[in-house]
């Protein structure tokens, strides 16, 4: 039953941006435009040899920020990334959308509870899970948000598992602005104050074991240079 289920997930599309943040602003797949606000700078992350957006500044409405463009839009899709979340604050944007501030939209509570959603109104797909039911602030986590309106349900992803599902229904869906906002970016939203990085986003829902395996971080390349072995 799960695999038809899975199968029935997986829709024409694929990934349609990729910024990895590697010390550069760049869609290297889709060649959409990547506007930085504010002054991120960009850190060793994950093993010490990648690098990732850090962006702080975590109230009002001006601060650091990023804009992925051109990417929204599709009835079905995933947003997947990697997120370091700094000490929790209430309504810590990981990233939303120009419609609305109630709309397209993932953040963290005060407590720490993980939540995102398609809209605010009734089957608008909201989801959630308590990221202090893993490691707590201070720490790494793999978030995806996938939603299919066709079939009718959203779907929160934390480290590669299933955290909760929800109802998508056609009166909550709202026409999202094609611009993905990373650490917020939108009136009314709070300020993203942590580092992003591996930003995925795609036009179809992905499967489980295809989510799972975007929190594989690979092994550190060896050191540049000659190796000599002594004998």
């Amino acid at each position: 039953m799960a695999e038809i289920f899975n199968e029935k997930r997986v829709q024409q599309g694929g990934l349609i941006a990729y910024v990895p943040f590697d010390g550069t602003a760049v869609d290297v797949v889709g060649g959409n435009a990547v506007v930085l606000g504010g002054s991120p700078v960009y850190v060793k992350t994950q093993g010490a040899f990648y690098k990732g957006l850090s962006c702080g500044t975590p109230t009002g409405n001006s601060g650091d920020n990023a804009s992925i463009s051109n990417v929204l839009g599709s009835t079905v899709g995933t947003i997947a990334l990697w997120y370091y979340a700094r000490p929790w604050y209430n309504y810590q944007a990981v990233f939303d959308n120009y419609v609305n501030s109630e709309y397209w939209e993932c953040w963290i509570y005060g407590d720490g509870r993980l939540a995102s959603r398609v809209s605010n109104k009734t089957g608008g797909g909201f989801v959630q899970y308590n990221l202090d039911n893993l490691r707590g602030p201070d720490n790494w986590y793999h978030i995806a948000f996938v939603w299919d309106l066709g079939m009718g349900k959203t779907w929160l992803y934390v480290d590669g598992v299933v955290r909760q599902t929800s109802t998508l229904l056609e009166s909550g869906w709202i026409d999202p602005d094609p611009t993905l906002n990373l650490a917020g970016g939108h009136k009314g939203n709070s300020k993203g104050n942590g580092i992003w990085d591996e930003v995925r986003v795609y036009d179809r829902a992905l499967t489980d074991d295809e989510i799972a395996a975007l929190t594989v971080v690979p092994p550190e390349p060896p050191p540049r240079g000659s190796v000599f072995t002594l004998r």
